[in-house]
């Protein structure tokens, strides 16, 4: 009896959050992103540095208030703070922002939480969990929805790499230590034309190196399609106790290829020279255990609680040693074993007795 109050003590402490967040999902739904999105314009700010610190915080706690009420209202009071920074950088670079952000608003809007994590693609780079997002999309996102974010991360990644002059080879990028400061000394001077050329710089090297990038941002929507297939696929047998196993694993298989096979098959580095290069192959396996953490997380969430047992219901009687409270139960026990021909035949017994 001990025992198991106490594990009914516990059971009401963890069902008491899930409750809640499932009474009010959209609400902390929408506060989460609107965390996310102002931790995500609060990095830049910091890397910038245009604002003074006061003015950082204000308008942080701006973009979050607003969020939490109107997804969109935050993305808007998002960028109208980021125009100003990325104004300072390049002027053309604050108009190309501008129509990327606002043409295709309402599908950005609509899958906002997976657009931060595309944007943040140089961060999860430099955190050196470079596989999150195609992975973490196959599996809450759908094959769709993981090729478009996958292909966009990858993509968004080489240009920032080749803004802040560095080799635009996810492989190389991995670890690599992202700033502002390699941006503005890139962009500064530089006219519209030049703006666009420091763009696509990354894929116009060779013929060699254009191949190399193609292939790495196609593999990286393929890795979140395979991801998004095997987890949504539909077993004739019993489905695998733990799916997640064998489905992370043929997405961050595909994406250790195209990080390790691809360059050596292009002749660019030797097989070796990769091998022997561990971190970003650690640095999948992270990614695949922090995808599998979050997705069973979220799934949890989400997974209707179990109602609790109704408590019996007590009467008070009074007895030959005062009151006693007696439990009363709305179907009478009933041994599994006892029939209706024994209490005849005790019956029977009980009268030749008397």
């Amino acid at each position: 009896m001990r025992g198991s109050a106490v594990d009914e003590g516990w059971m009401g402490v963890f069902r008491s959050p899930i409750v809640t967040y499932q009474r009010y999902r959209d609400h902390i739904e929408d506060a989460v992103v609107a965390a996310a999105l102002a931790l995500l314009v609060g990095i830049f700010l910091n890397a910038t540095g245009v604002y003074a610190e006061q003015w950082r915080m204000v308008l942080l706690l701006g973009i979050f208030a607003v969020g939490t009420q109107v997804r969109a209202w935050g993305y808007y009071a998002a960028l109208a703070v980021l125009l100003w920074p990325i104004w300072q950088l390049s002027p053309y670079l604050g108009a190309l922002f501008l129509a990327i952000t606002l043409l295709p608003r309402t599908w950005i809007v609509e899958t906002l939480p997976w657009i931060l994590l595309v944007a943040s693609a140089p961060l999860l780079a430099q955190w050196q969990i470079i596989g999150l997002l195609p992975l973490l999309a196959g599996v809450m996102a759908g094959p769709g929805r993981a090729m478009a974010f996958g292909v966009l991360a990858a993509l968004w990644l080489k240009i920032v790499g080749g803004l802040s002059g560095w080799l635009p080879e996810i492989g190389a990028l991995h670890g690599a230590p992202f700033s502002v400061e390699l941006v503005r000394d890139t962009v500064t001077g530089a006219d519209s034309l030049e703006i666009l050329l420091l763009l696509l710089r990354p894929f116009s090297q060779s013929s060699f190196l254009l191949l190399l990038h193609v292939l790495q941002i196609v593999a990286w929507g393929v890795a979140g399609w395979l991801t998004g297939q095997i987890y949504q696929m539909e077993w004739k047998e019993r489905e695998p106790r733990y799916l997640l196993v064998p489905t992370l694993a043929t997405g961050a298989l595909v994406l250790w290829a195209a990080i390790y096979l691809v360059p050596a098959w292009l002749d660019l580095q030797p097989l070796m020279t990769f091998m022997s290069t561990a971190t970003p192959t650690v640095g999948l396996a992270l990614s695949a255990l922090t995808t599998a953490l979050g997705t069973m997380l979220y799934e949890g969430l989400q997974r209707p609680v179990p109602r609790r047992a109704p408590r019996p219901q007590t009467t008070t009687k009074m007895g030959r040693e005062g009151p006693e409270t007696v439990a009363e139960e709305s179907t009478p026990r009933r041994r599994p074993w006892t029939d209706a021909g024994q209490s005849e035949e005790d019956d029977v017994i009980m009268l030749e007795l008397d």
